[in-house]
């Protein structure tokens, strides 16, 4: 299923998706087999910024900030940025080579666009119906709608609506 032969793979593999597993209640999987694809790209997203703190730091200290900026362009430097800017929160990021420096970057820009947030190297608000978005809020992380990039009258239809 994994579609790897390396065993020291399917272990990474493994322990990411348990990782996320329980960073997530388990209505997230009972959606996820129902869902659309462009959903089930969204929901996976959404598992790891709760499993992640970083990216979701990220997620909200530069994506959305060059969102409402209108700076549509991310790139491995806003990354360093942030990095650099976390060190003191996170201290072991002092201890990262600049391969790792560079992984983290380029994963985290491979993130957005396979969640559909980075479209041909812009930022770009993902359309999904209110129906789905309203999930989120069933779960309590209303903040969600915002990491998808949209704007405040979007967010209160979707929450009074």
């Amino acid at each position: 299923l994994l579609k790897t032969n390396s065993e020291s793979s399917r272990k990474r593999i493994i322990a990411e998706i348990i990782k996320r597993y329980y960073s997530v209640n388990n209505d997230v999987f009972q959606l996820c087999s129902k869902a659309s694809i462009d959903e089930q790209k969204i929901l996976l997203f959404y598992s790891c910024l709760k499993t992640y703190p970083l990216l979701f730091d990220f997620m909200f200290d530069i994506v959305i900030e060059k969102w409402l900026s209108l700076e549509l362009i991310i790139n491995s430097s806003d990354m360093k940025r942030f990095l650099n800017k976390q060190s003191s929160q996170y201290p072991e990021i002092d201890a990262w080579s600049e391969l790792t420096h560079n992984k983290i970057s380029s994963v985290s820009i491979k993130i957005l666009k396979d969640a559909g947030i980075y479209v041909d190297k812009k930022l770009t608000r993902v359309n999904l119906s209110p129906i789905f978005l309203k999930t989120f809020i069933a779960w309590g992380d209303p903040w969600f709608l915002q990491a998808l990039l949209l704007n405040k009258e979007q967010r209160n239809e979707i929450l009074n609506g």
